[in-house]
């Protein structure tokens, strides 16, 4: 939903604590007219808050999803850490890869702010994972092989086609009796990072931490 802070307005994503019984609970928007084709850099600038008033996670949790296909899981994403509520990673994923590269600790009712540049190519020839949250530090990042390209990954049994679409919010194992909340704002996607950086200084240029 559209919630509104101080006139400023951002959108919230919260599950039902009150459902019951279901395998997996979500809510999420994602991008399904547009797919981002492997090899080519995708940058994506956003801020997240995560709510004080939540509960811990004790099951698999994306706050965002970089997706290929029906029956694998994502290429990329953020996931919420197991048996806790504030604290995320940032992970890749591909035929014989799976890992987590970078994790962030977040304040409560604390907003952060996040670049990340997608490259996808499951022969590791042509990609990279970067992101950043600091426009003074280094950003972290993974350079390899992540994404599908075995036949039979995907529910269709053919070659998965490399390319990718985003989804962001809430995608979980349920948890009953349990409350999940996720905030996003200023979300931007362009082909550089100039197009989506958060951060500008006084002379409105800021230099770009995830080339």
């Amino acid at each position: 939903m559209i919630l509104k802070e101080g006139g400023v307005r951002f959108l919230e994503f919260a599950t039902d604590p009150g459902r019951q019984g279901e395998n997996r609970t979500g809510t999420e928007l994602a991008l399904t007219s547009h797919w981002f084709d492997f090899g080519e850099p995708v940058y994506i600038g956003f801020r997240l808050r995560i709510p004080r008033d939540v509960d811990e996670t004790n099951a698999f949790f994306y706050l965002m999803q970089f997706w290929q296909c029906a029956g694998a899981s994502p290429l990329a994403g953020i996931r919420m850490s197991r048996g806790y509520s504030h604290r995320i990673n940032f992970m890749t994923r591909g035929d014989s890869r799976a890992a987590s590269m970078a994790t962030y600790e977040l304040g409560p009712d604390t907003w952060n702010t996040f670049v990340i540049k997608v490259k996808g190519d499951p022969t590791g020839e042509n990609s990279s994972f970067r992101v950043g949250n600091d426009p003074d530090q280094e950003p972290a990042g993974f350079s390899g092989a992540y994404g599908y390209a075995e036949k039979g990954t995907c529910n269709d049994r053919v070659e998965p086609l490399q390319r990718f679409r985003l989804k962001f919010g809430i995608y979980k194992g349920s948890e009953n009796g349990k409350q999940f909340k996720v905030n996003y704002d200023d979300l931007r996607i362009g082909n550089s990072f100039d197009a989506v950086s958060p951060w500008m200084t006084s002379s409105g240029t800021v230099r770009s931490i995830v080339n």
